[in-house]
């Protein structure tokens, strides 16, 4: 869940989510925790989305990125949410239409 949590912001934004790197005083790893930690909880404001889009689709993709696991929602609690669910179109569908949506300026 976790990695599609990722994949769905870098499908609405075309950025990758977390990209460490190594520096001379850090690792990979410390990088890529450091990332995680700046990142989480926000959607950044550069990718111009509307205030009602960024908050819906926070609320989206937030609780499947917490740090613990076994507090993520499962795959099939994901497809009953809202956000994928706001009109009658399938989980699938209703994500492809808001994927196509989202612009990046």
């Amino acid at each position: 869940m976790w990695s599609f949590a990722c994949t769905a912001f870098e499908l609405a934004t075309g950025e990758v989510m977390f990209a460490p790197k190594t520096g001379q005083s850090f690792s990979e790893d410390e990088d890529h925790l450091a990332l995680m930690m700046e990142i989480l909880g926000k959607i950044p404001r550069k990718y111009k989305f509307s205030a009602n889009d960024a908050r819906e689709l926070a609320d989206f993709l937030i609780p499947i990125l917490d740090f613990a696991p076994e507090k993520r929602p499962t795959a099939h609690q994901c497809l009953r949410h809202q956000w994928l669910n706001k009109s009658s179109e399938s989980g699938v569908q209703k994500l492809d239409s808001e994927m196509s949506k989202l612009q990046i300026k």
